[in-house]
């Protein structure tokens, strides 16, 4: 999604580029060169009938439109909005990505913290397991209750290989977010304490939400939009052009 974005911001830059010429003066050139056989039954008289001749031109030619009504201001303005929205997109792009590794760094550390649980739900089963083994060897319990405690084992096991599957899945989220290989985070054991002492505001101003890389890049789509609305106004108006050319024309490549 970032060279998406990128891609986007590159186009739109581009799309700015071309509307700021469009207001400026134009030099065009052109050279041509053929080589032709003139038929002897046409238009064409002698002694050019029946021969075959070169003939070239070269031409350098020049405009400029006078933008009495606007139109090409309105045109960049529209460019430069496209563009800044690209621009805010692309830091979109960027803050969703550190937010959804936040998002993954933060579940992973949720993760083993209720392997940690887990592992110690398993070890106190088993000694409250190994504690009615030993009572039912004195007389004191029965085989229900011994049938019972080993029942409650295979839950918090498997539990814990959820949790172990949940765990490895996280570790591989977090490696492609951050363009690595599926195993290179594997020994990444984040703590959740630590985490809790990051200090978090209880409320966020307005205009700091106002500064969102979205929020921003919806105001310039709509001053973009804004932009292209003048520009089909000034449709309306005349086109007031000046346009020159120059160049040599002959038959005949040493005239």
């Amino acid at each position: 999604s970032l060279h998406a974005a990128r891609a986007r911001l590159e186009r739109a830059a581009a799309g700015t580029a071309a509307a700021g010429a469009d207001g400026r003066p134009q030099l065009n050139g052109s050279v041509d060169l053929t080589r032709q056989r003139y038929t002897e039954n046409g238009a064409v008289p002698y002694p050019l009938a029946g021969s075959t001749r070169d003939s070239g031109s070269i031409q350098l030619a020049g405009s400029w439109e006078l933008d009495f009504f606007g139109r090409h201001r309105a045109q960049l303005e529209a460019a430069l909005g496209a563009e800044r929205a690209a621009q805010a997109e692309v830091a979109a792009a960027r803050v969703m990505l550190a937010a959804n590794v936040a998002r993954q760094y933060v579940q992973l550390g949720r993760l083993f913290e209720q392997r940690g649980v887990a592992e110690r739900a398993l070890a106190q089963r088993q000694e409250v397991l190994a504690l009615i083994r030993q009572r039912v060897a004195a007389g004191l319990d029965t085989q229900v209750e011994l049938r019972q405690g080993e029942g409650a084992l295979p839950e918090i096991r498997q539990q814990l290989e959820s949790l172990d599957e949940q765990i490895a899945l996280t570790h591989h989220a977090l490696a492609a977010l951050t363009a690595q290989a599926p195993d290179a985070l594997n020994d990444l054991y984040p703590a959740l304490p630590a985490l809790r002492e990051v200090p978090v505001p209880q409320q966020v101003p307005a205009d700091l939400l106002g500064h969102r890389a979205d929020v921003e890049a919806a105001r310039w789509r709509v001053e973009a939009a804004a932009g292209e609305v003048a520009v089909s106004k000034a449709e309306f108006y005349p086109n007031v052009n000046l346009t020159a050319f120059i160049g040599l024309s002959a038959i005949g490549l040493d005239r």
